[in-house]
């Protein structure tokens, strides 16, 4: 895709989906992630990519969004650096790149066969190609309490954001669970969830922080195939600036407040956590 600049036209290739990539890989590869990544190369062209790794091999496809030109890649991933190989549709090798994935944002490196000509790219996940955003829009301080079942267990998921920090509580069976994380930039983030003895154990959510009516708990099946299933807002509070506040499902309220400790009371009351 990226050599489309410099290079000779290559055919512009259907919608490709995670199944595309799914099929490089061998059926019995296990822990296989594949992701959605949107940026721009050489900070102007919008970039769409689907990437998959099992933490060791990663292969995957990306399309320059002006021209519809797909390139596929293939190579390496050790300690989240990524060394790829850049391949036409006569699987010529016409470039490569390298730089740091971490699952959300794939930043480095772009060079020609001749290795003379370098391009920087910033890429990071999206849920889907249809509405990239390069920018955080995202609000930067508020509570949302989701609920949903994994396995046919039901548990609830409280997150905080507040600045600089996820606070994440969960709770099944009547027993409360806590753990704090820094916070991710990015318009969807994706948090892990380490919380031994519950259904959400090893598992990643999934926030759009724009849409946070609900989520998506990320997770592998017994075969290495990705799972998402989506758990349901049931109340939120979001400090849109420091004098107005957002109730779900729908109600305003008028500050001042200073902060989203103060309204930790008024979060209580609303979704029964108190």
């Amino acid at each position: 895709m990226f050599t489309v600049l410099f290079y000779g036209s290559v055919q512009a290739q259907a919608v490709k989906t995670k199944a595309d990539v799914r099929s490089m890989f061998p059926v019995e590869t296990r822990d296989l992630w594949i992701n959605y990544l949107s940026g721009t190369l050489d900070g102007k062209h919008v970039v769409d990519m689907i990437i998959g790794t099992d933490g060791h091999t990663c292969k995957g496809l990306y399309t320059m969004r002006s021209s519809g030109i797909t390139f596929m890649f293939e190579g390496h991933e050790i300690d989240k650096q990524l060394k790829l190989v850049e391949l036409n549709s006569d699987f010529k090798t016409t470039g490569f790149l390298f730089g740091n994935y971490d699952g959300q944002k794939f930043d480095g490196l772009w060079m020609n066969v001749n290795r003379n000509l370098r391009l920087p790219f910033n890429l990071i996940y999206v849920n889907s190609f249809e509405d990239f955003r390069p920018l955080n829009n995202g609000y930067h301080n508020w509570i949302q309490h989701y609920s949903g079942k994994i396995n046919n267990e039901q548990c609830t998921l409280s997150i905080i954001r507040e600045n600089d920090v996820y606070t994440c509580i969960v709770k099944q069976n009547n027993v409360r669970y806590k753990d704090i994380m820094p916070a991710k930039e990015g318009r969807v983030i994706m948090l892990e969830l380490n919380f031994p003895l519950t259904v959400l154990n090893k598992k990643w959510a999934v926030i759009d922080t724009l849409n946070l009516d609900k989520i998506d708990i990320m997770h592998l099946d017994e075969n290495g195939y990705e799972i998402l299933t989506p758990f349901k807002r049931d109340a939120g509070l979001v400090l849109i600036v420091m004098n107005i506040l957002i109730i779900s499902p729908g109600w305003i309220v008028s500050g001042p407040f200073q902060g989203i400790k103060n309204l930790i009371f008024g979060w209580k009351a609303l979704s029964g956590t108190g």
